[in-house]
């Protein structure tokens, strides 16, 4: 008579095959990883093309030269993320903003909407991305959103940031109503970084901040900020509410915004850069294609990376396929010497891409 095995047996005999299966994965993870310190070309190219993309945080230092006083960008000495995917390791650089941490690359949506711009999103996440950038008028938090529902990647594992009072949208008196409509559509009970869009002479700043605090502290965002303000008005938002996080401006090779850039680092804020290319303005630059010739690169790369080595500064660009979104992240790959740095930054000539009629009076350029 033939015994059956019993059912708890043939469950621990299960749990010992799964066991050796993790065992024998992690084996020939390692082994493509030591093979990736041998040929790094091999696999980062193969990673570029990697989309599932399993998340291990390692916080390595990572020294960075400083430049000298000319040049008027500091470097910094930042900790490197490192997402673990099946060929190695790649950075994510970070901003500290208090006991919260704002990847210093994002994925800025303006332009991305309906299914298309939802699954743009969700490649982005699949590529590394850990910080999304949208707004109420952009009309896409809905899309953002399913994206965010749909992706493998934990919701804590990801920076959300969106915006209010754009003077371009309907009024919005009842901001608590206002935000609670975003995190409908963004499937999320809080945003990581709530900011005002715009300043508008015809919205109290000290109301809408308040109300901006009030949120925070309900923690419905763990942290807040404003965007398009200049160096004069960042200084009266800050009377109000000391201790904003951040201020989303436009900042590329052909805009200087040293005096605004001292400022928040003195009151530690981050830069997030939006148009970071000066909408493709910079990319036919002498200057920034002998860089990126020489180096093997592209210019975009050249560009961005000048961007998010600055101390503080925070890069989110745009993308329009999932190729581009791989190329904006490969900045992360590499670092730009003292020289190139200053040759970039020679390149300032006030050029303002964006640059609407409800806009402020911007600082000297």
């Amino acid at each position: 008579m033939q015994i059956l095995p019993s059912s708890s047996h043939q469950m621990a005999q299960n749990r010992l095959k799964s066991h050796q299966i993790r065992i024998d994965y992690a084996v020939y993870e390692r082994q493509l990883f030591l093979k990736a310190a041998v040929q790094p070309s091999t696999w980062q190219a193969n990673a570029n093309v990697a989309l599932g993309v399993r998340e291990q945080t390692l916080c390595r230092r990572h020294i960075e030269p400083d430049t000298s006083p000319p040049i008027g960008h500091r470097m910094r000495v930042r900790e490197k993320r490192h997402f673990k995917t099946l060929y190695g390791y790649l950075r994510m650089e970070k901003e500290l903003l208090g006991k919260y941490t704002m990847p210093g690359i994002g994925f800025g949506t303006l332009g991305n909407t309906g299914d298309a711009g939802c699954a743009l999103v969700e490649a982005a996440l699949a590529e590394g991305y850990r910080y999304i950038d949208t707004s109420r008028y952009y009309g896409n938090e809905e899309a953002v959103g399913r994206a965010l529902a749909r992706s493998t990647v934990p919701r804590g594992d990801i920076w959300v940031t969106t915006k209010l009072l754009h003077p371009r949208t309907p009024p919005q008196p009842d901001l608590a109503f206002e935000l609670e409509k975003s995190l409908r559509l963004l499937q999320t009970d809080y945003v990581d970084l709530l900011l005002i869009h715009w300043p508008n002479p015809e919205v109290s700043l000290e109301w809408a901040l308040g109300e901006f605090a009030a949120l925070r502290e309900q923690g419905k965002a763990r942290t807040i900020g404003v965007s398009n303000f200049p160096t004069a008005l960042l200084r009266q938002a800050l009377q109000i509410v000391g201790d904003l996080a951040a201020n989303q401006i436009e900042y590329h090779p052909y805009l200087n915004q040293r005096p605004l850039l001292e400022l928040m680092r003195e009151r530690d804020l981050v830069l997030i850069a939006h148009s970071p290319l000066a909408r493709g303005a910079v990319l036919n630059d002498p200057v920034l294609q002998e860089i990126a010739q020489r180096r093997q690169l592209s210019v975009a790369q050249v560009a961005l990376r000048w961007l998010v080595q600055q101390e503080r500064v925070v890069a989110i660009p745009g993308a329009q396929n999932v190729e581009q979104l791989r190329e904006n992240l490969k900045v992360l790959d590499f670092t730009l010497t003292n020289e190139e740095m200053a040759a970039i930054s020679a390149l300032a000539r006030g050029t303002r891409i964006v640059n609407p009629k409800h806009g402020p009076a911007w600082d000297p350029a």
